[in-house]
């Protein structure tokens, strides 16, 4: 069996990361193609030896050269999986069933949010609408990464007479071995870790007047890794709430184990209807207490007031009780409960029910 996953582009992310153990781990076969370009992780995949295919040079975003390689590549596979949500992406997908008749699979790695469309037009966005529900109908399965995106976009779009599969993500057996081994740092000065992308939609924006609320009190500091469009904006607004000296932006990074290690308290402030949090997972994999807030799938890793806490978004006095709770209690039992439930979100789990449904088809 071998499968073609297709992707828009091989940055940082949660589904490249994804992608990128997917190839790393599966025993079936599997060819990863990137339409826009590629990036870190396309680099790691391909320095690995797993099959990559970068159509960046050729055509623009939609052309008949990329289309005709695109049909090409399925030609060698059985399976072609849709992971990224653009328009462009589905559209070849769409057209790759017509023509060639594979099985095809729709893997949707987000909730139904309007804040993730803010971008579009009401011309865009109904395009974008149409295009996902006939990506949906033509599809053999839809996969689903959490119970909560399958709620919100049957709730937009309706149920689809495709059958339609959860399949969690999954993290690394080495960041939950070597989790296993890590004792979390007790005591100031106390690291408060944000790991993903800086987009105001995260919520980094309240984690910022959240520390800042803690910091008179607190010898802490707030460590913010990833990349994205509100940097700069967020570099500011750490100014203007006199963090700046306590914050640190380390920019998008592949090994973010370290980061973890270092972590006193993991904090995901996401504002929008976040389908899950792989991050998260690697968080309670390392033993490091975590404050979320209760939005799409999260509540489906974290039970509240056991294996972390939860609280509503756009609060950044709320987040900052919770954050300080972590800083004053013996965390003890989180830790615990919260490596128990890394183990249940293994990459291997992932691969093994993806793989089930593939055989099925």
């Amino acid at each position: 069996m071998k499968v073609l996953h297709l992707l828009t582009a091989g940055e940082t992310g949660g589904i490249e990361s994804l992608c990128r153990d997917i190839g790393t781990y599966s025993k079936f076969g599997n060819g990863f193609c990137f339409l826009s370009h590629g990036g870190i992780i396309y680099e790691q995949m391909k320095k690995s030896g797993i099959e990559t295919y970068n159509l960046e040079s050729i055509g623009n975003k939609f052309s008949f050269r990329k289309l005709k390689k695109i049909l090409a590549l399925a030609d060698h596979y059985d399976i072609v999986v849709a992971h990224h949500g653009d328009i462009y992406l589905k559209i070849y997908f769409i057209l790759i069933r017509l023509w060639k008749r594979k099985k095809m699979v729709m893997m949707v790695h987000s909730c139904y949010d309007p804040m993730h469309l803010r971008r579009y037009g009401a011309g865009k966005k109904l395009v974008s609408d149409l295009v996902w529900k006939l990506s949906a109908r033509l599809s053999d399965a839809v996969i689903y990464v959490s119970q909560a995106g399958k709620n919100s976009n049957e709730e937009h779009f309706g149920k689809i007479k495709t059958k339609s599969y959860i399949v969690y993500n999954g993290i690394s057996p080495e960041i939950i071995v070597n989790g296993k081994k890590h004792r979390r740092k007790e005591g100031p000065p106390y690291l408060i870790t944000y790991i993903g992308r800086l987009s105001n939609i995260k919520g980094i924006h309240i984690l910022i007047e959240a520390v800042s609320k803690l910091s008179p009190s607190y010898d802490i500091r707030l460590s913010i890794v990833g990349d994205g469009p509100d940097r700069k904006e967020l570099e500011q607004r750490a100014a203007d709430f006199g963090i700046s000296g306590i914050t640190h932006f380390y920019g998008q990074q592949t090994e973010v184990e370290k980061y973890l290690q270092e972590a006193s308290v993991f904090v995901y402030p996401s504002v929008c209807q976040e389908v899950f949090g792989i991050s998260i997972i690697e968080a309670l994999a390392c033993g490091i207490p975590c404050v979320a807030t209760s939005v799409g799938g999260i509540p489906e890793i974290i039970e509240d007031g056991k294996s972390g806490l939860l609280c509503q978004p756009f609060d950044p006095n709320g987040l900052a009780e919770k954050i300080e709770f972590f800083l004053t209690n013996d965390a003890t039992s989180f830790v615990r409960e919260g490596k128990k439930t890394a183990e249940k979100y293994s990459i291997i789990k992932t691969i093994q029910n993806l793989q089930k449904i593939f055989c099925e088809l």
